[in-house]
């Protein structure tokens, strides 16, 4: 199974990035006994993933008042351009939006 796994891998790696490289399956008996050693993963070791919970809890956290005036206003401004652009190519609409 694993050399069959094997082979398939190293065709589509020659088809795709046209290198020829050996690759070769151990068995677990014949493995190096640290071979799998290193660090556990966890979310301290990538921060990645706390910078994106931190900047999801950042961007749905609650609103001032004036603030959501002017994320509503940038909405409306875009649709106003967006219906300025459709109405320059001949299309007439009117978005009405709904929670204002």
């Amino acid at each position: 199974m694993f050399k069959i796994v094997l082979t398939l891998l190293i065709n589509c790696f020659s088809l795709f990035i046209n290198i020829c490289f050996l690759a070769t399956y151990i068995p677990p008996e014949k493995q190096h006994s640290g071979f799998f050693l290193g660090i556990n993963w966890s979310e301290d070791k990538y921060p990645r993933l706390k910078n994106r919970r931190r900047t999801t809890l950042s961007r749905n956290r609650l609103q001032s008042a004036g603030d959501h005036e002017k994320y509503v206003q940038r909405l409306l401004d875009k649709l106003s351009a967006l219906e300025n652009k459709l109405q320059d190519k001949g299309i007439s609409i009117k978005f009405q939006p709904v929670d204002i």
